[in-house]
């Protein structure tokens, strides 16, 4: 049963740099040669930045200083694959740190005597396409046994801009996964790579396809700009799938009575209200026919989702129903209510037949009286 969120959003971002840090006064202890460090979080710069310069003001009296070191990687946590630190000069270069996702800085404050006071402000780390983010709100699939297919989304992008997306998942809304990329074939996920593809073409992480604890998902839009071009995103579509077939542990289902259109029938949709508790689900199956009594004649029992078409069973004039109520530990409990099978009212009306009594007959013309708004 596949099912899709769509997100519709239009906005750009202009953005010239990715980190600005604030105003740092430097105080030791008097007499005393003595320093300080600080070292900032670790800063996202999007797939294989491009890194520009690094810059900041400070103030340096003698007998003070103000030194800088860089590092980069390509996961969000510093590890063994991350680069060393490296010193790096007030607008020096930054191409050594190329091609990765994260980057580190950090400024170590010294005095000589702890009396003479440096000061550092307005870090700058400068990219030739730099990200802003944008964060969805959580969509509730309303059932924790499903797989994430694909995410896909509309761009519009000139020059160097660009858009990356990433997404994470979570069993209750409240504990969630690391944000991550396309499917890295081993365990885990990659929080250094991102999607790169608006058509949906990469493969979405295992973790998210094994129909485990995935009920809540979100993404995470990285939109980069040049300097003179800003990206524009809209519809941003994430499909997933529900595992019909999986049993849960407790299960009760309703068959309802045999519902009569009164003729063969257009039918639209199928809707219903229902909460459906972490660990619980609620499925339904339709059936139609032409006679009375389900036979051989009628449809197969199909899998219908909420709101969803039942173009399928047209031209039948009998439809049923069958909801299936199901909780992984028997206490958590879903409700079902108001299901409502919905069909299109018939614009024609036939009268009754009408007895000229006779049959040396000429019909002249038909007259009405209407009133139209």
């Amino acid at each position: 049963m596949r099912k899709i969120m769509k997100s519709k959003l239009k906005t750009t971002f202009p953005v010239i740099f990715l980190a600005v840090f604030g105003f740092f006064v430097f105080a030791g202890s008097a007499d005393a040669a003595t320093s300080g460090t600080f070292t900032s979080p670790v800063f996202i710069a999007g797939s294989s930045a491009d890194f520009v310069t690094i810059t900041w003001n400070d103030i340096t009296p003698a007998g003070t200083s103000v030194a800088m070191r860089v590092r980069a990687g390509n996961i969000i946590s510093p590890d063994e694959t991350w680069t060393s630190w490296t010193s790096v000069a007030k607008g020096g270069s930054l191409n050594a740190f190329d091609n990765n996702s994260y980057i580190q800085y950090e400024a170590t404050l010294s005095s000589d005597d702890g009396t003479a006071v440096p000061t550092l402000s307005d870090i700058t780390i400068s990219l030739a396409v730099a990200y802003s983010v944008f964060i969805s709100s959580p969509f509730n699939s309303e059932d924790l046994v499903l797989a994430i297919d694909s995410i896909g989304w509309t761009e519009s992008i000139s020059g160097s801009s660009n858009i990356l997306f990433q997404m994470r998942t979570s069993a209750d809304g409240t504990a969630w996964t690391d944000w991550c990329g396309p499917d890295n074939g081993g365990v885990g996920c990659d929080t250094g790579t991102f999607f790169t593809d608006p058509a949906g073409g990469e493969t979405i992480d295992a973790d998210f396809k094994d129909k485990s604890n995935d009920r809540y998902f979100q993404y995470k839009a990285f939109l980069g700009g040049d300097g003179t071009n800003n990206p524009i995103l809209s519809d941003v579509t994430i499909g997933y799938t529900l595992d019909t077939a999986y049993q849960r542990a407790h299960s009760g289902t309703f068959t309802s009575q045999i519902i009569d259109a009164g003729e063969s029938a257009d039918f639209t949709t199928l809707a219903w209200t229902d909460t459906i508790p972490a660990g619980s689900s609620v499925a339904m199956r339709v059936r139609a026919g032409n006679v009375a009594t389900p036979d051989e004649t009628w449809t197969a029992w199909t899998s219908i989702l909420k709101n969803g078409s039942l173009d399928a069973f047209d031209n039948n004039r009998y439809i049923q129903y069958e909801a299936a109520l199901s909780s992984d530990d028997g206490l958590t409990i879903p409700t079902l209510s108001d299901v409502t099978v919905n069909r299109a009212v018939s614009d024609t009306l036939v009268s009754s037949p009408y007895n000229s009594e006779d049959t040396a007959n000429a019909l002249s013309k038909i007259v009405w009286t209407e009133s139209l708004p």
